[in-house]
């Protein structure tokens, strides 16, 4: 009986750890995309200031006109919000 319950302990502290260990590279994985994107938004903000339209931003950083035009839109609209701010507006 003690044995039987033993298990059931190490089989539930297993699940927990696994558990953990996924939440954790979740946050790890959300926050690569987060400073990804927040680097992104940086650069394209010093790309708009030195009067670069959206489309030479897109070019250069290879990345789609679409997302670009949005962010150079959030920046023009709100010039005082940062990075994260825009990105969570995205």
């Amino acid at each position: 009986m003690n044995e039987e319950i033993g298990v059931k302990y190490m089989n539930a502290w297993e699940e927990k750890v696994l558990d953990r260990q996924e939440a954790y590279n979740k946050g790890i994985a959300k926050g690569e995309v987060t400073g990804a994107m927040t680097k992104l938004i940086t650069q394209i903000r010093l790309k708009q200031e030195r009067g670069q339209n959206a489309t030479q931003i897109a070019g250069e950083l290879l990345e789609t006109p679409e997302l670009v035009n949005k962010i150079c839109s959030l920046i023009t609209e709100h010039p005082a919000w940062d990075a994260e701010k825009i990105y969570k507006e995205l």
